[in-house]
């Protein structure tokens, strides 16, 4: 149903098909299709360099929460602009929209959930870390800002838990870079904490991430 408009197989919309199934709404695949077709659409004509089959999964994820599409896109516009010419961020303009998407699966004010995430970041490089800037690296960001716990007490567990995954066999250095590492390590940190409910993500956002 994802890929009636589509020309050829993609893997994107294979996961996004998952994330649609995981979550119980398989009687919901039209409407969410739908939905799903009209926010890309709408994503596509305002950005269509930035646009992409990166950002498929998150589209469908977005395409499942209560919100309409014109909030969706409205949200995703509004971190956009406010992290690239207010909080000027040196950050890719594609890693921004796709913070921008994580950002608007939550509830809540944008500017105010974009500002968690550049204070988290500015935390990370005060500690010296080199976080990636590509566009699942730094969209993870956007997974870790309700987290119930200090921005430097998070950033050391994510390197505490990136020193150790380094000696597990996978994620040394001939597998993976320092900033991937971080990353999972970042997923990981976050899961930790999700017992208490204040992790946004769900195994589908952290699988998109990871994918």
């Amino acid at each position: 149903v994802l890929n009636k408009k589509h020309v050829i197989d993609n893997p994107y919309l294979i996961q996004g098909a998952i994330c649609i199934y995981e979550a119980g709404r398989m009687n919901d695949t039209e409407m969410l299709a739908a939905k799903y077709r009209e926010l890309y659409k709408k994503m596509e004509k305002k950005h269509p360099i930035l646009t992409s089959s990166e950002d498929i999964i998150y589209v469908v994820l977005l395409a499942m929460t209560d919100k309409d599409v014109d909030t969706i896109f409205n949200e995703i516009e509004d971190c956009y602009e406010y992290l690239k010419k207010d909080a000027k961020l040196k950050v890719g303009n594609n890693e921004l929209q796709g913070l921008g998407e994580i950002l608007a699966l939550k509830d809540g004010n944008i500017r105010e959930k974009c500002d968690k995430v550049v204070d988290l970041y500015n935390t990370i490089l005060a500690h010296g870390v080199k976080w990636g800037k590509e566009y699942n690296e730094f969209g993870s960001l956007g997974t870790l800002i309700d987290i119930n716990a200090d921005n430097d007490v998070l950033v050391n567990e994510i390197v505490e838990v990136s020193d150790y995954l380094k000696s597990c066999k996978g994620f040394g250095g001939w597998s993976l870079d320092t900033k991937q590492r971080q990353m999972f390590s970042a997923m990981l940190v976050g899961d930790s904490y999700s017992e208490n409910g204040s992790l946004m993500g769900s195994s589908a956002v952290n699988s998109t991430v990871a994918m």
